[in-house]
């Protein structure tokens, strides 16, 4: 065989030997890590491990003529710290697990209920760590009904307005019930706050009830209606220093007037008072009047005064009510 071909032939051969050998360790490889993995999965999957979790806690079985009266501050739930292995702490993550305190022929009193272990209901092997609380402190109290009036508070209402008489409330009084010891103290219950700041008449509304106490609870109803009559702020207004103005004069002659000025004061609806001003009003006297004076005569007569809204708004106060009048010459 010549060199050449023998080369050739022997470089074949190595080529196929390596990919051989190569396929082969590649295989094995893979199925080395893949039985590690699974060995390192298995391993960490069921070692042990400790994890907190909430148990909810029932109040069972009181009668009807006693109630918690510090049930608003027990407990809802009881926090265990457990250990076992991964799949039997998820399988306790996933169950429905409770605790019941029976309250089965209890009266008024105060009693201490200590959590029995046993009383948890966990997978076998798995461990309870720590519990908290151990003890629970019931206080059970009469259960005692009683009417209450009912009250109301509201803010103000808008600039020009106010409220006219009292709020009408639909009940008046309502029924609470509750522990005896809380509820024997309290005569009245309160609505959420009325809102009147942008009424301008009369309205009703619905509002809810709002219990004095956690341990309270309404009887019957929630809401009540609350009727309100709104109405326009009557104000008074004063002008002042309004000249009186006279009508038509001879030409040769003059009409002094003695004060020359007056002071009136308004009242009516705010938001008329508010828009009037001095030029709407009109300050004078009758022109009969000066019909009668002679050259160098007086007299005193009413001034007569003009405005806008006479139907609403009313003269309180004229000051003086009467001028001096005197007709002279120009000469």
């Amino acid at each position: 065989m010549m060199p050449t071909a023998l080369g050739a032939w022997i470089g074949g051969k190595l080529r196929n030997l390596l990919k051989r050998f190569t396929t082969i360790s590649f295989g094995r490889l893979v199925v080395a890590f893949f039985l590690a993995g699974t060995m390192w999965f298995t391993a960490n999957y069921e070692s042990d491990l400790e994890k907190n979790v909430e148990i909810p806690i029932n109040y069972l079985n009181l009668s009807s003529s006693f109630i918690l009266s510090n049930k608003p501050y027990l407990p809802s739930n009881i926090k265990i710290r457990i250990k076992g292995t991964r799949s039997q702490v998820s399988s306790v993550l996933k169950t429905n697990t409770s605790i019941d305190v029976d309250l089965s022929g209890k009266t008024r009193g105060i009693y201490t209920h200590r959590i029995n272990l046993e009383s948890v209901n966990l997978p076998r092997n798995v461990q309870i760590v720590s519990i908290s609380p151990r003890e629970i402190n019931l206080d059970i109290d009469t259960t005692v009904e009683k009417f209450v009036a009912v009250k109301t508070e509201m803010g103000d209402p808008s600039l020009g307005y106010q409220i006219k008489g009292e709020a009408k409330i639909i009940p008046s009084t309502v029924r609470i019930k509750g522990p005896g010891k809380v509820i024997r103290n309290i005569t009245e219950v309160k609505t959420v706050p009325v809102s009147i700041e942008k009424e301008t008449s009369a309205f009703s509304v619905d509002a809810e009830l709002i219990s004095p106490d956690s341990r309270i609870e309404f009887s019957e109803i929630q809401t009540v209606k609350i009727s309100v009559k709104i109405v326009e702020t009557s104000i008074e207004k004063t002008f002042k220093g309004l000249k009186v103005k006279t009508g038509k004069i001879p030409e040769d002659k003059k009409i002094s007037i003695e004060p020359e000025a007056v002071n009136i004061k308004f009242q009516g609806p705010y938001s008329l008072i508010n828009k009037l001003y001095g030029e709407d009003i009109k300050i004078s006297i009758n022109e009969k009047f000066i019909k009668k004076l002679s050259t160098g005569s007086s007299m005193r007569v009413e001034v007569i005064y003009d405005y806008p809204h006479k139907d609403k708004i009313s003269v309180v106060e004229i000051v003086p009510k009467t001028v001096k009048l005197t007709l002279e010459s120009k000469k």
